[in-house]
């Protein structure tokens, strides 16, 4: 009897890449898969996560955005140090060729400084993928906004004041905007402040930062009773 189907799955096939001319050549490869699955056992979750790693070294394309700023915390442990950087931007647009990444760095105060980056660089170069493209580290560009204002009610006012802007620049995000709104709302809770009068930045303007840059006021503050 001629035979006009030929079965293949669960590991085994009725065909096989010799039977090319009758079961065209989808079907002939499609038969030789199933007969070489049935020798080779399924892969645990397990095994296949250890082998990713082995190969990508814990991320998939040079690091994962997550991954870096693990990375940058654990780079501070090892050295037993209090990780002082509290703000991480990453550029994983290619910035700078085929599978390149850069790195911003913010501490409370401002762009990081040579010492934090002489920690983090050298722990976060010897974790990149291999055969991928450049990993940059940078201090966060810093942009300056002056803030300009008269409070009245409290001769205290202008310490306070400071101290408080200083904790408000330590929580934007890079890139993040900063609110005319939220800073007049900052001065005016102030205890004994009863009243501000802002210069700068201008009243009712906003300003957003670029991309990866860093928030840094730089107040004038007057106190009046």
């Amino acid at each position: 009897m001629t035979q006009w189907v030929y079965t293949f799955g669960d590991g085994k096939a009725e065909g096989s890449s010799g039977l090319r001319n009758l079961l065209g050549g989808k079907g002939a490869n499609l038969a030789e898969m199933a007969n070489l699955a049935a020798g080779i056992g399924a892969e645990s979750d397990k095994s296949v996560l250890a082998r990713c790693l082995a190969r990508w070294a814990a991320t998939s394309y040079g690091g994962a955005a997550s991954a870096y700023r693990q990375w940058v915390n654990d780079a501070f442990v090892a050295i037993a140090q209090t990780n002082t950087i509290n703000r991480i931007g990453v550029d994983d647009t290619n910035p700078n060729g085929p599978g390149s990444t850069d790195i911003y760095l913010a501490n409370a105060g401002g762009p990081a400084g040579l010492t934090e980056l002489a920690v983090v660089s050298p722990f976060l170069l010897a974790r990149r993928g291999l055969g991928t493209g450049p990993l940059r580290i940078f201090a966060a560009p810093s942009i300056a906004i002056p803030v300009i204002a008269t409070l009245y009610g409290n001769t205290g006012g202008a310490a306070l004041g400071a101290a408080a802007l200083a904790s408000l620049q330590a929580e934007i995000p890079l890139g993040g905007k900063v609110y005319f709104s939220a800073l007049l709302s900052l001065l005016k809770d102030i205890p004994g402040v009863y009243n501000v009068a802002m210069t700068s930045p201008a009243p009712g303007v906003d300003t957003t930062l670029p991309s990866f840059d860093v928030a840094t006021f730089v107040p004038t503050l007057v106190a009046l009773a």
